[in-house]
């Protein structure tokens, strides 16, 4: 850290004549009682505030989760995941003729979780423990998983999906280590990610194995895989071919969790006990709720942090300073969200219909006030892949 000398006032004071000794004494005088008065605290920085979009009255009561995604050129499109609309979303939350995913007929449909479209517009949704793929519109079949699904992602125009360490078909051989990332090559699902369970946990059902593993994937446009935690700050940056390049992590990166965590699993465990179950109450509050590429090449990050009138920042990775960074976000808590990195700005979208999207415009995000993020840790792994 380079520490800079605060600059101290010097004068130089000529005297010649009665009245020149005169002025300057009155210039001393002035420029010491300045001294004397405290120095006005700068300004504090403005926050980002995104505008409300509203959602048009001709389109009907929607049920269930909506997804909004961006495709390489940055246009923008909204999911109805009850119907499988894809609806053309425009930069002032206007929505145009949507299209239907054309889909295969399945054996008990289950509740649409989650969604992830690519650059080209192809998507991937969780449906229950099943995923399902869209090319051109029609969905393509893919194998079924050995371990149960938690989350669904885009890379390199495959799909790629976070699983649980819990095996859900028999007959299997057991990896060295529970796989953490899959990804579909067309004809299978191989391992791209690794991970072994949390020390000190041998149970793959406990709860806390899952809000320590839990994560969301992002595909960028150079092909690599983003994987960050939900429930901690930890984000890393992984190759197509699954090699670690770059790790962010603010604070020790430990899954954050409700103050009251201990008397909660302590009801939790009375009321199952009278019920003759065992049982684990999930304690962890989520962190990082959403990931888009910029169009200025940054990485943006939604993280959950209370503030005054506000329950979220925004931070953004450089990868030509290496530098994570930070601006005040005013944005209320409206459940789960996703983001999306438009032509013209970031979008936000509850995953109820009901409770709002949001814009943020481009150059609003480059005229705010970012700094530096406090206890924060890039680690960047250079070496050349074999």
């Amino acid at each position: 850290m380079t520490t800079r000398p605060v600059a101290s006032l010097e004068v130089y004071v000529s005297v010649t004549t009665v009245a020149s000794r005169s002025i300057a004494l009155g210039l001393c005088f002035l420029a010491l009682s300045g001294l004397a008065r405290p120095a006005s605290r700068p300004a504090a920085p403005k926050p980002l505030v995104p505008a409300p979009l509203d959602f048009p009255k001709d389109a009907g009561d929607w049920n269930g989760p909506h997804f909004l995604q961006a495709d390489k050129q940055g246009r923008l499109f909204l999911l109805r995941s009850s119907t499988l609309e894809v609806y053309p979303y425009g930069s002032q939350g206007q929505m145009g003729k949507p299209s239907l995913l054309k889909v295969n007929p399945v054996d008990r449909p289950a509740p649409r979780l989650r969604a992830a479209m690519d650059v080209q517009g192809d998507w991937v949704v969780r449906e229950g423990h099943r995923v399902r793929l869209f090319r051109n519109g029609k969905e393509e079949a893919v194998g079924d998983l050995d371990w149960m699904l938690s989350g669904v992602g885009m890379l390199g125009g495959e799909p790629v999906v976070s699983v649980d360490p819990v095996r859900i078909r028999r007959g299997a051989p057991q990896p060295a280590e529970e796989p953490l990332i899959l990804r579909w090559n067309g004809k299978t699902w191989n391992t791209l990610i690794s991970e072994p369970l949390p020390k000190g946990t041998s149970d793959p059902w406990a709860v806390a194995v899952r809000e320590e593993r839990s994560v969301l994937l992002l595909g960028d446009s150079k092909r690599n895989l983003w994987v960050a935690n939900a429930n901690r700050y930890r984000i890393r940056q992984y190759s197509s071919a699954g090699r670690l390049r770059l790790t962010l992590q603010v604070g020790e990166g430990t899954v954050r969790r409700r103050e009251d965590a201990a008397r909660v699993q302590q009801a939790f465990e009375k009321k199952a006990k009278a019920s003759g179950t065992v049982a684990q109450a999930a304690s962890a509050l989520p962190v990082i709720e959403g990931l888009a590429e910029g169009r200025d090449g940054r990485m943006y990050f939604l993280v959950r942090h209370s503030g005054e009138g506000s329950d979220f920042v925004l931070d953004r990775y450089d990868p030509v300073t290496g530098q994570l960074e930070r601006a005040e976000l005013r944005l209320k808590d409206p459940g789960v969200i996703t983001m999306a990195s438009g032509k013209n700005g970031l979008y936000f979208a509850a995953f109820s219909p009901q409770k709002g999207r949001w814009r943020l415009e481009w150059q609003d995000i480059d005229a705010a006030s970012w700094k530096p993020v406090d206890q924060a840790r890039v680690e960047e792994l250079t070496e050349p892949e074999s």
